[in-house]
């Protein structure tokens, strides 16, 4: 007998297909991102390596001639070194001990009255008020005598009291208004020196010199028994140089001078001989000059080495020296003042040459900012900033 039985019937889920897995989105979105930073990096580097690329550049070169100069006469020339004009102001410390703080160093600008430096005044403050004390304990003695002396003349006018009693009374007052002076006169004194624990400037200028430290005692017999601070006026500098003397005796006051610096470089100072061959130094064979400063802007420090040139008149001749020129068109001018484009050690930088002065067939006197063989860049190529990395293309001669 067949069995007609129906077969099971299957789950559903036993009858859907297999499913196709889905794509891992987030690897697909990291190599994109991938992509996109490595385009930009090398956008980047591109970008880098053009800006960074030398810029050609025109270059020519100065060079040095023998010109004639201006002045009919001849010129004296010394080093020298800048020094406060007429002399420094010192500033000491005006009581004995122990610097407890400086308050200002080489180069700061101060006032007058300005505390620079203090002393230890615990000392100075225990003797102000012993001598406070003093003074008191002598104004009430003094007053207590006073009173004494005018109790002993209205006893004399009504009898009850001698002469001699009113007159030592008045002796007894006497002494105790002299101690009564010199007790105000201590207590001054001790409060005075209280002040003096603050070292203060006396005017005011630049500090160019310090000579304490915290810690260091100073007054007599200590360290320091000298200066503190040492203080110019930047307005007022003069140059003190060393002319040879076989020039030195027509080096008079009143003739013109002109000084250069090499911390400002193509700027030529002016001044005028204030005293001539005051001190003599047997081992340079030399005699001291002194040069007043007209126009040093307060940009002169003391102890600067500097280059002299004292014009001396007398002479019929036009003098000739070696000078640094450049050509005319090679520098970019402003009234009477120019600026050079030079390269430096493959790299732009602008040049001041402060006044400028025309040879007369097409070059200029550059003056000590622009060394013979210096490379000069073309004027067209003033929109580059100073720091271009430059490589020169074509140069002129």
């Amino acid at each position: 007998m067949t069995d007609m039985t129906p077969p099971a019937a299957q789950s559903p889920r036993m009858m859907q297909p297999a499913m196709i897995p889905p794509p891992n989105r987030r690897a697909t979105r990291l190599f994109a991102f991938g992509v996109w930073a490595g385009a930009i990096s090398g956008l980047v580097a591109l970008i880098v390596f053009w800006l960074g690329r030398p810029q050609p550049v025109a270059i020519t070169r100065a060079v040095a001639r023998e010109l004639g100069s201006s002045f009919a006469g001849s010129i004296v020339q010394a080093p020298g070194w800048i020094e406060a004009r007429p002399y420094a102001t010192l500033v000491p410390g005006l009581v004995d001990g122990t610097v407890t703080s400086v308050k200002a160093i080489e180069g700061d600008a101060v006032k007058a009255g300005q505390v620079l430096a203090t002393i230890d005044a615990r000392p100075y403050e225990e003797a102000e008020q012993q001598a406070a004390g003093a003074y008191a304990m002598a104004r009430a003695e003094s007053a207590q005598a006073r009173l004494q002396h005018t109790l002993a003349e209205a006893r004399l006018s009504v009898g009850e009291a001698a002469q001699v009693d009113v007159d030592l009374a008045a002796a007894q007052l006497a002494r105790a208004e002299g101690a009564e002076l010199m007790a105000r006169g201590a207590w001054e004194r001790a409060v005075l020196e209280v002040e003096r624990c603050s070292v203060v400037a006396p005017i005011d200028g630049v500090i160019f010199e310090r000579r304490v430290e915290p810690g260091e005692r100073v007054g007599g017999d200590m360290e320091n028994e000298g200066a503190m601070f040492a203080l110019f006026d930047p307005a007022m500098v003069q140059v003190r140089c060393d002319v040879p003397l076989a020039d030195a005796g027509s080096v008079m006051p009143g003739q013109l001078a002109e000084v250069t610096v090499d911390a400002f470089k193509g700027r030529t100072f002016h001044g005028t001989v204030l005293v001539g061959g005051f001190r003599a130094d047997i081992a340079k064979n030399t005699l001291q000059i002194k040069i007043g400063l007209d126009d040093a802007d307060g940009l002169l420090r003391p102890d600067t080495l500097t280059r002299v040139r004292i014009m001396v008149p007398g002479s019929s001749a036009a003098t000739t020296r070696t000078q640094v020129v450049v050509p005319s068109d090679w520098v970019v001018r402003d009234g009477t003042r120019a600026t050079a484009l030079v390269m430096d050690a493959g790299f732009l930088r602008r040049v001041d040459l402060g006044e400028v002065t025309d040879t007369g067939d097409g070059w200029l006197v550059a003056g000590d900012g622009i060394r013979p063989g210096e490379v000069i860049v073309h004027p067209s190529h003033a929109s580059l900033p100073d720091g271009t990395r430059i490589a020169p293309k074509e140069e002129t001669p």
